[in-house]
Parts: structure tokens; C-alpha cells; sequence
């Protein structure tokens, strides 16, 4: 399999983890540095209700944002002759649906992992200091089948980012993926997400989390 082909997976996941970053430090680590979180915190709406608000927010934002890069992305080699670029990198049409299914559980990880861990900081450079090592996350599968590449295994699958890996470079290989596996990866995802999104609600409920810098 082509080495160029086999970085699109890498770069889709790097977007779905921490393309909503801006956003996420926006909402938490912005609104602190602007005092506005604190009236925020003071209204009737509950922390748990805010905060999942937040990492929809930045989730969906995510999502788009894939969206239109692999809309684009495709658009790109309809237009520029075959010749003239690696065709090994090509999207097919029928298989981004496919792909945003199989980023979603990586795009509320990250929304929810980047909410929280701005929760922790004052303002927009104290987070966005924090929030550079989450780039190498989704690197780690890349890297690690590039140098021993192995056959997918059920237990993989449910192994966060490297499931997600495996089952891109299926997509794009237009192999066929059993409901199991679909099962397996999905349900691991979102459960991930879903102890993340806890964590989060938690460290929302912090009396401190208002303070300005």
C-alpha cells in the first residue's frame, strides 16, 4: 500500500482530534480570560448542560470542518489531471460517508478532551501550551504500522485512533467491513468519549472554574 496513502489516515484523525482546538479553548480558557464564564456558571442551566453545549459545539464544528476538507479534497483531484498527481491518494465519493462515521467517536474524544483540559487553563496561551502533545496521539498507529504493519485484528478495533486507522485504510481500500467490526470500533469510541465527557462534567463543577486570570 502506498506510503502516501497510508499518511490520509493520520491527517484525517489529526483534523478530527484537534480541529475544533480554537474553539474548545474559545469556550472555556476564552470566556475565563474575558470574565464572561462566571455569569455564565450563575444562570439556571446546569454545569453538565453547559459543557456538553460547549463539546457539541466544537464537535460539530469538527465535523464540518472534515466534511468540507474531504468535500474539497475530492473536488481537487476531479479537477487536476490524473498525471499530475498521486492518484493512490484519491477519495472515493461513496466512502466519505463512511469516513465521518468512522471519525465521529475521534471528533467528541477530542471536543471533550480539549474542553477539559482548557478547564484547566486562565487563558488562550496557557491552553493552547497545553494542548500541542495531543498531536502526537494520533500519530502513534500511523508510525507503529508503518514500521510493523499487521493483519486487523477484532481487539484492535477498540483500540482508540488505531481502530480508526485500520478501518480508514479500509474504507479507502473499499474493503468490506463486517458489522462486528463496525460494532466493536463505534462502541469502544463513543464509550471512550462518553468517560471523557464525564471527567469533563466533573472538573466543570470546580467552584475556581470562574476565576480570571
Amino acid at each position: 500500500f502506498d506510503l502516501a496513502q497510508q499518511m490520509l489516515p493520520y491527517l484525517l484523525l489529526l483534523l478530527a482530534f484537534i480541529g475544533g482546538m480554537q474553539l474548545a479553548i474559545d469556550a472555556t480558557a476564552g470566556e475565563r480570560e474575558r470574565q464572561s464564564l462566571e455569569p455564565l456558571l450563575a444562570t439556571p442551566a446546569s454545569r453538565e448542560a453547559i459543557i456538553s453545549g460547549k463539546i457539541l459545539a466544537t464537535a460539530t464544528f469538527t465535523l464540518l470542518s472534515l466534511l468540507v476538507t474531504l468535500a474539497m479534497y475530492r473536488i481537487a483531484f476531479a479537477l487536476v489531471p490524473a498525471g499530475r498527481i498521486d492518484v493512490t491518494m484519491a477519495v472515493p465519493t461513496e466512502a466519505i460517508a463512511r469516513l465521518l462515521l468512522v471519525t465521529l467517536p475521534v471528533a467528541l474524544l477530542g471536543a471533550t478532551v480539549l474542553t477539559a483540559l482548557a478547564a484547566f487553563a486562565r487563558s488562550h496561551r496557557e491552553a493552547q501550551s497545553y494542548l500541542p502533545l495531543l498531536v502526537f496521539l494520533p500519530m502513534l498507529p500511523t508510525m507503529f504500522l508503518m514500521v510493523a504493519p499487521v493483519k486487523t485484528q477484532l481487539w484492535m478495533l477498540a483500540v482508540p485512533f488505531l481502530g480508526q486507522n485500520q478501518l480508514i485504510l479500509r474504507v479507502l481500500r473499499a474493503e468490506p467491513i463486517a458489522p462486528a467490526e463496525w460494532a466493536v470500533n463505534l462502541g469502544a469510541g463513543l464509550l471512550l468519549a462518553a468517560l471523557a465527557w464525564w471527567v469533563a462534567t466533573r472538573l466543570y463543577h470546580r467552584e475556581h472554574l470562574a476565576a480570571s486570570s
